[in-house]
Formats: C-alpha cells, structure tokens, sequence
C-alpha cells in the first residue's frame, strides 16, 4: 500500500471513528420517539421559509464569487453564478470547492487563476466567521478569556505576515513544492491573480455580502426552531451557527456531517433548548441550507452546465 493510499485509509478510518461515537451519543442521549414526534409536528410553511433562505444564502455567496473572480479576468458573471451553483453538488465532499476552480477553467478560466477567488472565497468565510464568534462570545463573561487569548493569536499571526523575509520564505517555500509537483509558473500565476482580487474595495464589499450570508443563515436557524416550537437569543443563533459550521469545515469527515450537529445540539441545550428539538431544528436547517443546494446543484450541473470552448483563454 503507498504513503497516498495509507493516508486515505486512516482518514476514513476517522471519520467512521468519529460518526461512531456521535451515533452512540445520539443513542444513548436522544430520544428518538421524541425526536421523530418533533419532526412530525414541524410547521412546514415556516421550513419552506428556511429552504428559501438556504437559497438566498447559496445565491449570495454566489453573487460574492463573481466579485471576487471578475479582477483575474474570468469570463461574464452569469457564465461564473452558474459554474458556482453547479458546484455546489460537490461542495459535502472533502475539497469539493475544488470543483469550482474546475468549471470555471471550463468555462475558459485557467486553474492557476481560477483557483484565487476560490481559495480567497474559503480564507474570507473562516475569517468572517471567527469575527462573528469572537463577537459573539464578548457577550458571555465567562468566554472572554478565550476571546482575548484569540484575539492575541490572530495578531501575532498578522506580525508574523507582516515581516517582508517570512513572507519571501514561505512563498519561495511553495513555489519550489509546486515546481516538484509539475506545475512550474503556478505559483506565480496565483500570486499575480492574488494580487489584483487583494484590492480594498472588491475585499470590503465581498466581506460584506460575506457577513450578509451569515446573517442569512442564523435567520434560517432561527427558522427551524420555530418550525419546531423552540426559540434561542439572538447571541446563542449566532454562535450556534458559527462556532459548528467552522469546526465542521475543519474536519476530514464529507460536510462536517454528524460534527456541526452536535455542535449546535449543544449549544442550543445550553440557552435551554429542549435536546431532542435543538436536534431535530439542527437536522432541519443543514437540510434546508446545505443538502437542498446540493440537490439543486447537482440538477444544474447535470442538466444545464456544459463546457464552454468558444472562450479564449486569459492569460
């Protein structure tokens, strides 16, 4: 077996390891009667609501997408919201973003450019995201510490980038990994797009719409619980939304699935939050917000996405 193969056995061997013991848990702390009664006696007009937030949500990253591609020379904003909600169907995999970079070099946008806006999209959403939760958490004293301490690693990490030699050693560092790797002038393909998306105006309004997309998605949480008879304050929303999808995000397993539940479960339980509704609210809202886009990108892609070949190559 080689070093790849090995690599990806012990990183299934996780994520089977690690849905284990959420099943367990569910099992011997969820009431599964409950928990189907609480499903079945859900408000389906104010889930529809929901679903239509998850949509909204997807079309506001999109519409950020466009933003971000439009200064390394991508082809019209329709041709780049299209390839973004077709990717979308891939979007639970581990690295599926991935197939952004994909479709819009399909669409006439090589990889070592297209690429940018994807990586910057996904740096821009953990960065907003830990803003909302640092914020969020300023509003608990006992989390405070915490949030210092944070804060502390963040600006330790911004002096660091700040000095001119570690930032020539680490992108030397990678253009020589690249190099070996078969993709010599990647790099600097990259480094040049970074270059023009990094530009004040197009970072703050694509921050934010980011920070529109997150409010989106704790009115859609706040949805679910009231599809299924609870509430939360307005401070255990925004943390129950964002601390779990960021963990979520950081773990091997495909979607944060079973992970970004928990999280919520437990955060909700801890504003009083009844378990089997916090569950069954958190089983709703990832429905609503990331498996009917899935749905509804895969149906893109397979039904309306097609290589375009008539565009020229950017240079």
């Amino acid at each position: 077996m080689t070093r790849n193969a090995r690599a990806r056995a012990w990183t299934w061997a996780l994520n089977l390891i690690v849905l284990g013991s959420l099943l367990l848990a569910a099992h011997r702390y969820v009431n599964g009667e409950d928990l189907l009664g609480t499903l079945r006696r859900a408000h389906f007009g104010v889930l529809a609501l929901a679903a239509l937030l998850g949509l909204t949500y997807t079309f506001i990253k999109g519409v950020r997408f466009v933003g971000l591609t439009r200064p390394v020379g991508a082809p019209p904003g329709r041709t780049v919201l299209h390839a973004y909600i077709a990717a979308e169907a891939a979007t639970i995999l581990p690295g599926g973003v991935a197939m952004r970079a994909a479709l819009l070099a399909q669409a006439g946008l090589p990889v070592a450019r297209g690429s940018v806006p994807v990586l910057l999209a996904s740096v821009q959403d953990q960065l907003v995201l830990a803003t909302c939760a640092l914020l969020g958490t300023l509003a608990v004293p006992s989390a405070r510490p915490a949030v210092l301490g944070a804060l502390g690693a963040f600006a330790l990490i911004g002096a660091a980038l700040a000095v001119p030699g570690l930032r020539r050693a680490a992108s030397g560092a990678l253009n020589a990994l690249l190099t070996r790797a078969g993709a010599p002038g990647a790099w600097a393909a990259f480094t040049g797009g970074a270059a023009q998306v990094l530009r004040g105006r197009t970072l703050l309004i694509t921050t934010l719409i980011t920070f529109a997309s997150v409010l989106v998605k704790i009115i859609a949480l706040a949805a679910c619980l009231a599809a299924v008879g609870a509430s939360a304050p307005i401070v255990t929303l925004c943390l129950a939304t964002v601390l779990p999808t960021m963990l979520g995000r950081l773990t091997p397993i495909p979607g944060g699935v079973g992970v970004t539940e928990a999280g919520m479960v437990t955060l909700l339980a801890a504003s009083g939050v009844h378990t089997e509704m916090g569950l069954a609210a958190s089983l709703l809202f990832r429905v609503t917000t990331v498996f009917v886009p899935v749905l509804i990108g895969a149906a893109v892609y397979f039904l309306t996405w097609r290589p375009r070949t008539d565009l020229q190559q950017p240079t």
